[in-house]
């Protein structure tokens, strides 16, 4: 079980490493609603099950994605405010309610 765990954040981990790699292109470093697009579509990986499962089990990746998304709440004219509401919704849950992601179901977020 744990083996299987292991491997499911590997690919989810990889998943997220892709998705950042487009933060390094130069269109997305010049252009702030690109950065915030990108960062959307790291929490909207990070929001499926085996994402919420991830952050649950690696400390300084969910202390990381919390920081974003706590960040992303600045920018009200922007779409990420919704996915970063629910995820720092999530983390909450989590780390001040100790909450796994199995007992969190989708209309508590």
């Amino acid at each position: 079980m744990a083996d299987a765990l292991a491997e499911q954040n590997n690919i989810v981990a990889t998943e997220i490493k892709n998705i950042m790699n487009c933060l390094n292109n130069e269109n997305v470093k010049r252009n702030l609603d690109k950065q915030l697009d990108v960062w959307g579509q790291i929490f909207s990986r990070l929001f499926k099950r085996d994402g919420m499962r991830m952050l649950c089990s690696h400390n300084v990746i969910r202390f990381i994605i919390k920081q974003r998304a706590h960040d992303a709440l600045n920018y009200h004219n922007h779409p990420i405010i919704d996915i970063a509401t629910e995820i720092n919704s999530f983390i909450y849950q989590v780390e001040f309610m100790g909450l796994s992601p199995e007992d969190i179901h989708e209309e508590q977020l």
